[in-house]
């Protein structure tokens, strides 16, 4: 018996790209590493010199947890700055998608 997934990409008010599997929502522009505290690093991080991992061996973040993260201990780069930019492409790839 095959179990159907619903799938859903999107972006927040801050133009990072969520996507939401399953019921999981996941902010694309954060990964975990393997530490035990502060694991949340936005993708403009590829590496934790912590637990020596890489952005690409990582799974994305949940998205109430990176919300969680940035209140208690403050972003490592203004969400803002990029939106309009993450914007367009997002746009774009997805008309192209729909082509």
């Amino acid at each position: 018996m095959e179990i159907e997934q619903s799938y859903d990409l999107r972006l927040n008010k801050y133009g990072e790209r969520i996507e939401t599997v399953g019921g999981v929502s996941l902010n694309l522009e954060y990964w975990d590493c393997d530490c035990e505290e502060n694991y949340i690093h936005s993708s403009k991080i590829p590496y934790c010199k912590i637990c020596n991992t890489y952005e690409d061996d990582s799974p994305n973040s949940r998205m109430d947890e990176v919300e969680w993260h940035i209140r208690e201990n403050g972003d490592e780069y203004d969400r803002f700055a990029e939106t309009e930019f993450v914007k367009e492409c997002f746009e774009r790839i997805m008309k192209n998608d729909s082509d």
